[in-house]
């Protein structure tokens, strides 16, 4: 039944030991971050298998299951906890990035009240502006109040975000502000930080070039497991790490083919969800449409065809709309349309009803 999510679990399995091969040689722990894909059992096995003990999501549930499935592996919690959840991060998280006095207080207390000591990693915003503490003193201040009244907590490390908001490229420059940081903390409160996390799967070229600062030993990868040519095709990388291969693959089935104009006829106003898009008169062009939508997948402009010779024109809650006037196929109905995916789609798709999800 279409449409399906198809997920390659040997690519997986072959980019998770590309990205562990080139954390170790460069001495840095590797934290999966696995929300993209729900955690999901098959593929938290793969990573287990391939030694990586230490996984990440933004959502407690996740990290539940990866500590039901693998009791002795390491969890890490990659959003800053809610108030509300507080009593399930200490019973199934080990690691929380953290930045809020008022939110370590009460983590203090649960924390205390389960007899354990909680694990956090204290953020430095360095300019990406999403979560973190943008003064350098304000963190040591922090650290040291931690130090000083917050006896079940014990601060692990220090750590950033890139990217994931304001885009910022981590830089040689701006993750060293990150190892300053480290020492003022670790000169205030007289301990040595064991982790310094620099940021995501964008910090991985720092590794590639042979340029991340020593003191980093530690990221927080994601996309990179599972998107790797979303990187290439977008260009967030100068350079690229060969060998890594997507992993989910959306197949459509095409319901018309035809000749159409490329500009609608008559008045425009607005799309089926308020937006005012602006077209491009071509000409008649062929077309197809498969069934797949907003629905499914989220948005239609972050598919991929395969076939290079087509692109995607638009499409709907339902329907996608693929320009294929220069492909080498004569597509028909009943036709299969196998499409890549971005990070994005992947986190829509693997929550969506619609999709027949299949790992092969």
């Amino acid at each position: 039944m279409y449409p399906k999510l198809i997920i390659d679990k040997e690519a997986f399995r072959n980019n998770a030991r590309i990205i562990k091969k080139i954390c170790n040689d460069n001495n840095v722990s590797l934290c999966a971050v696995v929300k993209v894909y729900h955690a999901m059992p098959e593929l938290i096995t793969i990573l287990h298998e391939e030694g990586i003990n230490e996984y990440a999501s933004s959502r407690v549930v996740h990290l539940k299951n990866i500590k039901n499935l693998y009791p002795e592996d390491k969890t890490l919690l990659i959003r800053i906890p809610m108030i509300s959840e507080l009593e399930e991060v200490i019973k199934y998280v080990d690691t929380t990035l953290i930045s809020e006095r008022d939110t370590l207080d009460k983590l203090n207390e649960v924390a205390s009240k389960y007899n354990k000591i909680q694990d956090v990693i204290l953020m430095e915003d360095l300019g990406d502006l999403r979560e973190g503490i943008l003064d350098q003193n304000d963190l040591v201040s922090l650290a040291d109040y931690i130090k000083t009244n917050l006896k079940n907590i014990h601060i692990k490390g220090i750590g950033t975000n890139l990217t994931c908001y304001g885009s910022i490229r981590p830089t040689v420059t701006n993750l060293s502000k990150l190892i300053e940081t480290k020492h003022m903390i670790e000169e205030k409160i007289g301990e040595t930080l064991e982790v310094v996390s620099g940021g995501a799967t964008t910090s991985v070229e720092l590794l590639i070039d042979g340029n991340m600062p020593k003191e980093i030993n530690h990221l927080r990868v994601g996309g990179l497991f599972t998107t790797p040519e979303y990187i290439k095709e977008f260009k967030v990388w100068k350079n690229y790490l060969p060998g890594l291969r997507n992993v989910f693959t959306v197949e459509a089935e095409v319901i018309e083919s035809n000749t159409k104009p490329t500009y609608p006829i008559g008045e425009i106003v607005v799309d089926g969800f308020g937006n005012k898009i602006e077209y491009e008169d071509r000409g008649n062009k062929k077309r197809i449409i498969v069934a797949l939508g907003k629905c499914d997948i989220g948005g239609y402009l972050q598919l991929y065809p395969h076939d290079k010779k087509s692109f995607i024109l638009g499409g709907s809650s339902d329907h996608t709309i693929i320009d294929v006037d220069e492909s080498d196929i004569d597509y028909k109905v009943g036709d299969i349309v196998e499409l890549d995916l971005d990070y994005e789609s992947i986190m829509i798709g693997m929550e969506s009803k619609y999709l027949n999800i299949i790992i092969k």
